[in-house]
């Protein structure tokens, strides 16, 4: 299995924790419209560096749905030209609950994405 291309050095780590520094900034000034169940939301957090593989943390708000949704994205290559994508949620929290609830996932969203290596158990494990 070829390597992810994301390399976590003092520079790459420090624009990420710039991002999610401004995504959360972002998510504060977007609760209103994540409380209202007549909307669809959808955002997200790129972490990797320009020219890196992306890693993202979402948060979507389906239209009519009580929950907001909290996921990493993460893409690899198995080889030269070969890009997938890692997905995982997170966990939800109710409209209701964006207040206290969503920081917290999000916070364990950005930890687990800057933690997170393509490894044979996490890769295989999810493809079917």
């Amino acid at each position: 299995m070829s390597a992810n291309t994301f390399v976590q050095s003092a520079e790459s780590t420090e624009l990420a924790e710039h991002a999610y520094g401004q995504f959360l900034q972002e998510l504060s000034e977007a609760a209103p419209r994540l409380g209202n169940l007549d909307v669809d939301v959808y955002m997200w957090c790129h972490l990797a560096p320009p020219g890196e593989e992306s890693r993202r943390i979402l948060v979507v708000a389906d239209r009519h749905s009580p929950i907001v949704r909290v996921c990493i994205e993460a893409a690899y290559a198995l080889f030269a030209g070969d890009i997938h994508h890692y997905v995982k949620r997170i966990g939800t929290v109710t409209r209701a609950e964006i207040a206290g609830g969503l920081t917290p996932l999000v916070s364990e969203a950005y930890q687990r994405l800057m933690a997170w290596k393509p490894t044979h158990e996490n890769i295989w494990d999810n493809v079917f």
